[in-house]
């Protein structure tokens, strides 16, 4: 929601203006939107610094091959459509399914 933040005030508030949005549900928007706002930076800079660490990770050449076959098939019951990417929502029916006992 970062990119068209402000652009989802105004939004936002032209629906609850017309009806088309309840109060509450326009605030909770809007704080979704604030949040995204002031998170986007940190999240850029954990994603930074999490890419250069597996890139350092993988030019060391540690590796003995046991840890990428396990990223692989880690990848493969995650993704569950075979698109070749995760999404979020893949990736929380998959978390959910890890919580389940038995």
């Amino acid at each position: 929601l970062s990119p068209g933040g402000e652009f989802a005030f105004i939004i936002f508030k032209l629906a609850e203006d017309l009806g088309v949005l309840p109060t509450n549900v326009a605030e909770l928007l809007s704080t979704s939107v604030i949040l995204s706002m002031a998170l986007s930076p940190f999240i850029e800079r954990f994603a930074q610094f999490a890419g250069d660490e597996l890139d350092r990770l993988v030019s060391s050449g540690s590796s003995d091959g046991a840890d990428d076959d396990f990223v692989a098939t880690l990848f493969e019951r995650v993704d569950a459509d075979s698109s070749g990417t995760i999404d979020v929502d893949e990736l929380r029916v998959y978390l959910l399914a890890e919580r389940r006992p038995g």
